[in-house]
Formats: C-alpha cells, sequence, structure tokens
C-alpha cells in the first residue's frame, strides 16, 4: 500500500525580527522534508513552529517533527525540517506554514508586557482621563 501526500503550497512569514523564506517541502518515501531559509535571530520566548492544514484549512501546531525547529534555530540557509506521514495527513492535500512566534498552552495567548493609553477625553467619566496602564 502507498501513501501519497500533495503539498499544495507553502507560506513566507514575517514574524516580528524574523522572516522564513524559500519554504519548500519534498516526500521521500514516508518521510516528509522541509526545508527553509530564516533571517533574523529569535528574540526571548519566540521559536520556530510548524503548522499543518488539511481540508479543513485550519493549521495545527506539528509537534512531531525533528531539525531546525524550536528555540535554538540560528538563522541561515537551507534549515531543515522532517517527520513520518502520520495518519491524521496521509493521503490528504497538505499545506504547510513555518514561522517564529511564541507558543502558548492550549486555549492562552502570549501577551507581551508594557505598557499602553487607556481612557478618553470625551467618554464616561469612569472613561476620563486618558492614562498609562
Amino acid at each position: 500500500m502507498k501513501l501519497y501526500i500533495f503539498i499544495l503550497c507553502m507560506f513566507s512569514i514575517v514574524f516580528a525580527d524574523v522572516t522564513i523564506t524559500n519554504v519548500h517541502a519534498r516526500q521521500e518515501g514516508l518521510e516528509i522534508i522541509i526545508t527553509y531559509d530564516m533571517i533574523g535571530e529569535l528574540q526571548d520566548k519566540e521559536e520556530i513552529i510548524l503548522g499543518v492544514s488539511t481540508e479543513s484549512g485550519d493549521y495545527i501546531i506539528f509537534v512531531d517533527a525533528e531539525g531546525d525547529i524550536g528555540k535554538n534555530v540560528t538563522p541561515g540557509r537551507g534549515k531543515e525540517i522532517s517527520f513520518l506521514v502520520n495518519d491524521a495527513i496521509a493521503g490528504e492535500n497538505a499545506k504547510f506554514k513555518v514561522y517564529a512566534d511564541i507558543k502558548s498552552p492550549p486555549g492562552m495567548v502570549y501577551v507581551k508586557g508594557g505598557t499602553f493609553q487607556m481612557g478618553s477625553k470625551k467618554g464616561d467619566s469612569d472613561e476620563k482621563p486618558i492614562h498609562t496602564v
């Protein structure tokens, strides 16, 4: 029995100070190999993440991959991520994206610390004055 995976498209993603370009995927037997180029340094809690989408259109973070993925990826050309085809994508049309982001626990999002201006000059009394939070 042969398993096939069809690779529809790749993305170039820019996030913060990291640019991912030249994303290509190929299949060798049951192994998927994704190559990419990375410009810029990962910051603080950022890491290289592989997203996989099939017919549903939603991308999920793929965690069973090896290679230039995770927190300790350095800039350069010809970065490589590989993994074995699993039941979730075997025989499916799959799309992959490689990007730099901050991986958060399910149901949570990372909010970078800092300040912002809150309030209004024209709003209700509980909205005045504009102040730094």
